[in-house]
């Protein structure tokens, strides 16, 4: 689940960069988002960051067909709502 998430740290980060935006941390990089306004994308990101630290954090498992959906969340969904 972390891999997944920082996928979707990347490609936030590429979002915001071609908008001479750089993030701090987790907090200001959903914030940014939502000012630049992408919305959709910040809550998809805040869904992501949260599933992240609940594996890291709880060791919450995850079934691969949730894997599947998360990951197709991280790189498919939220780079269609970042257009």
């Amino acid at each position: 689940m972390s891999l997944i998430f920082y996928s979707a740290v990347h490609i936030s980060n590429e979002f915001l960069a071609k908008r001479g935006k750089r993030a701090r941390n987790h907090d200001d990089r959903q914030m940014l988002l939502k000012n630049l306004g992408a919305g959709q994308a910040a809550d998809t990101y805040l869904q992501l960051y949260k599933l992240s630290r609940r594996a890291r954090y709880e060791c919450a498992r995850f079934d691969p067909r949730e894997l599947a959906k998360y990951e197709h969340l991280a790189t498919v969904e939220l780079p269609a709502q970042l257009k």
